[in-house]
């Protein structure tokens, strides 16, 4: 489906370069462009802006107002080049980033689509994770997305163990082969000495950066489950992209009273989730516990059920979205924090 694109041109009237040293005629060609552009002669417009770029080549305002005439003309490869030249003079021009990414996402070019839209601010959200799922079933690796490359063959230890979960971070080279596996639960050594030896020698595929356009150091999460009957599920979460790229990421920490703080902000919402289902069933009941990863700037880049006695698909899921709405405050020391949190519901 195709996207719709956006124009401020109303704004441009109050959106003049306003430097001491352009002259008036630049600011009296942007009027008369503009009066053009709400005219709807969209070819004279431009002729009007391309000489006020002749006077004022730094005028981003005038890059962008030939763009959007020339998407108003369909001609969407005209307006690329302006939009270009717009964000070459503004890093940032939100409006001019946007608007390429959704260009570039209705032709196809969703790579093209996803390196504009991160740059485009909270308005090129959407677009962004459009053109990430797009790319998704291409077969390009997703931003919190993990696949492993070779069979995946994971053993019961060889020693007694009763049923239990934890998991291991793995960092994982822009080769898909694996650094090092670094970090583990607390009080499960023999379990994580077990399992580091064998997820060592898995490969993955790498973590994509689209903004710089390579494959970089990325980390995995992995979640393993050991059942009664000794059995083992592995789920692989990660691939996530982190700054310093050449050392592994840390783990952070956050208080317990932060977390439940901004819990208790969101507990309306967490709640509805219930009481929407109670309507229904009221006899429904049960506790829910949640596992997400509050990652380093606070977002939670995974939140997912990890287990729960519910038995309701539509509260498990939802509880599970409106965890992931939160905005945390940053870690300590600029890591990712696990979290299990559980909630009751009666």
């Amino acid at each position: 489906m195709k996207k719709n694109l956006i124009f401020v041109f109303a704004l441009i009237l109050l959106a003049f370069s306003c430097s001491s040293t352009q002259k008036a005629a630049v600011k009296e060609q942007m009027y008369d462009g503009a009066v053009l552009f709400n005219s709807q002669k969209y070819t004279e417009a431009i002729k009007v802006f391309e000489k006020v770029l002749e006077k004022d080549p730094e005028n981003a305002n005038a890059a962008y107002n030939i763009a959007i005439s020339y998407i108003q003309l369909k001609n969407d490869d005209k307006a690329l080049i302006y939009l270009n030249k717009a964000t070459d003079i503004n890093k940032f021009y939100y409006d001019a980033w946007y608007n390429m990414s959704v260009i570039n996402y209705n032709k196809g070019n969703y790579k093209e689509a996803v390196k504009s839209a991160i740059k485009g601010g909270k308005i090129s959200e959407n677009i962004l994770e459009k053109a990430y799922k797009k790319l998704v079933e291409k077969g390009f690796p997703y931003r919190n997305y993990s696949q492993i490359k070779n069979k995946l063959v994971i053993p019961a230890p060889d020693f007694k163990v009763e049923a239990t979960n934890f998991y291991l971070s793995i960092s994982v080279k822009p080769d898909g082969k694996v650094n090092s596996v670094y970090l583990c639960s607390k009080n499960k050594t023999e379990l994580c000495d077990f399992y580091t030896k064998i997820f060592s020698e898995l490969e993955f595929i790498p973590g994509y950066n689209f903004y710089s356009d390579q494959f970089e150091n990325s980390v995995v999460i992995a979640f393993v489950d050991i059942t009664k009957e000794r059995a083992v599920k592995v789920e692989f979460i990660g691939n996530e992209i982190y700054e310093n790229s050449n050392n592994d990421p840390t783990m952070g920490s956050l208080d317990r009273s932060q977390i439940d703080a901004y819990i208790k902000r969101n507990l309306a919402k967490i709640r509805w989730c219930y009481e929407k289902a109670l309507k229904k069933n009221s006899s429904l009941y049960g506790k829910i516990v949640i596992n997400f990863i509050i990652n380093g700037s606070g977002a939670v880049s995974l939140s997912k059920i990890h287990s729960s006695t519910m038995n309701n698909k539509n509260v498990e899921t939802c509880v599970a979205d409106q965890i992931k709405k939160i905005q945390f405050p940053a870690p300590k020391g600029g890591g990712i924090v696990i979290v299990n949190y559980p909630f009751v519901f009666k």
